[in-house]
């Protein structure tokens, strides 16, 4: 015994569906808290931190926000290196060279944020710390990549000492899920660690939540652009993404997207 739901994720235009099956006996009325706490069970084994980082990008940046990337110099590395314990295995190594750079990136938005709250401006982010390149295979020198408020873009010159900044607006995309997926995929999985560092100040798009008839395949409504569609197959749980044309980055200004290095 038991129903489908459909979940539905909004983020300024973007539009998610997951529908899946609940075991046990169908909800006469509204969804209780109950219910609710099973469905979010359900959808954890589902997501994915590519899926959650798309809704956080779509739904707090938009054209004029920036992609940063942060390299190390020679003398950066040589920096972060210093102090490593000499008999360390090479994963030890590794391991311990990702958690001193990343712990330079958390200074690095400390003093950028110091500098925002001086100008009155609030400062949003989500970063990744990276040693890893996955169309290879194979160790890269550590850096990072963060998105980051436009209005921090003033804020950022001259607090990263190790090595270059690189920017470029995140410009006009149907969809900002191809961020999500570089960042990523260029982060080494290791158990129970993060993937990603969001500011506390995020907004996450809420759920809408409801009982499916039965189930039938997920459609794309009038004037929505399909982006994806997961394989359909009995039984299983369905994936739709899509995006509403007229709704998406209606309150920004449409600037092509440029590339800098401060």
């Amino acid at each position: 015994m038991g129903y489908w739901v459909i979940r539905t994720y909004e983020a300024n235009g973007v539009v998610e569906k997951i529908k899946f099956f609940v075991q046990g006996s169908r909800p006469n009325k509204k969804i209780s808290r109950r219910v609710r706490s099973e469905i979010n069970k359900r959808e954890q084994n589902e997501a994915s931190a590519i899926k959650n980082l798309s809704r956080a990008i779509n739904y707090n940046f938009g054209p004029e926000d920036l992609f940063v990337t942060l390299t190390y110099d020679v003398a950066g590395l040589q920096k972060i290196l210093k102090g490593l314990p000499v008999k360390e295995s090479e994963d030890e190594r590794r391991e311990s060279i990702w958690e001193k750079a990343n712990h330079q990136m958390m200074l690095f938005i400390r003093r950028v944020k110091r500098e925002c709250d001086k100008q009155g401006i609030e400062l949003k982010y989500a970063g990744t710390t990276s040693d890893y390149d996955h169309k290879h295979d194979k160790t890269v020198r550590v850096h990072h990549h963060l998105i980051m408020s436009a209005d921090a873009l003033e804020s950022i010159k001259g607090k990263w000492t190790l090595g270059n900044v690189h920017s470029f607006k995140l410009g006009v995309q149907d969809d900002y899920r191809y961020y999500a997926e570089y960042m990523l995929k260029q982060v080494r999985w290791v158990p129970d660690r993060k993937k990603y560092t969001p500011s506390r100040n995020l907004a996450r798009p809420e759920p809408h939540d409801r009982i499916a008839v039965n189930d039938s395949e997920l459609r794309v409504p009038k004037g929505a652009k399909i982006l994806f569609r997961a394989e359909i197959r009995p039984q299983r749980p369905q994936y739709l993404r899509y995006f509403f044309p007229e709704r998406r980055f209606k309150d920004y200004v449409k600037e092509p997207s440029e590339r800098r290095q401060i």
